[in-house]
């Protein structure tokens, strides 16, 4: 028997160190116009970046679907395993809904845990990397997501911006909303709380909030 990671692309983690770590990433999908890309393969960050700024067509993502965890799940699975699924809070992407159906329809035959972080980007890709050298150490699946679930509630994550320009357009802004509209030449730190963004400072200049982040951690 063995323990087995996943995680979506939201975890931005490496793919090198998670094929060394055995974690199976499932890739979100990038809308640009009518054309879908699997973020981290048809996509990588430097071209994501390159049409979103010189583009004319504004992006958008949606979640991998439940047949596309299912696909998953029964690839990495061998008799006995289990696999522990650890994602992108639930309040800000349908992600780990398609997990748990994924999860639900293969319950008589894959043990499938799911793992809520409810954090974003890298907070998401600690938990999975602690959990996957915590299941190479030989720990039980219990004990990994006990240490998933550690990690996501002892970490912070922040975000220097120099504009909520495309947060607003993405739709991803949470309860940092009331910002919009009253920022004029300010640099606004954003956080993840209870797994929704919310306000942490603002700063007039991207050294002043270099100084709040450096005093926050």
């Amino acid at each position: 028997m063995a323990v087995k990671i996943v995680t979506d692309s939201t975890s931005d983690l490496d793919p090198a160190l998670a094929q060394e770590l055995g974690i199976t990433i499932v890739p979100l999908n990038v809308h640009f116009g009518q054309t879908i890309y699997k973020d981290g393969i048809d996509l990588n960050t430097d071209q994501f970046f390159d049409k979103l700024i010189n583009g004319t067509v504004f992006p958008s993502t949606s979640q991998p679907s439940m047949g596309e965890f299912v696909d998953v799940y029964e690839k990495v699975n061998q008799p006995g395993d289990v696999i522990i699924s650890i994602h992108v809070s639930s309040k800000l992407s349908g992600t780990i809904n398609s997990a748990q159906q994924a999860a639900t329809t293969l319950s008589d035959r894959i043990d499938v845990k799911i793992v809520d972080t409810q954090q974003v980007s890298m907070t998401v890709g600690l938990s999975a990397l602690g959990a996957a050298k915590a299941a190479q150490e030989g720990q039980s699946a219990e004990e990994c997501v006990a240490i998933a679930e550690s990690i996501a509630q002892r970490s912070n994550f922040f975000a220097l911006f120099d504009t909520l320009e495309y947060l607003e357009k993405g739709g991803r802004i949470g309860k940092a909303r009331s910002l919009i509209g009253g920022l004029l030449k300010i640099r606004p730190i954003l956080r993840v709380e209870d797994g929704e963004i919310g306000q942490f400072a603002k700063a007039r200049s991207r050294n002043m909030g270099m100084l709040k982040l450096e005093q926050a951690v």
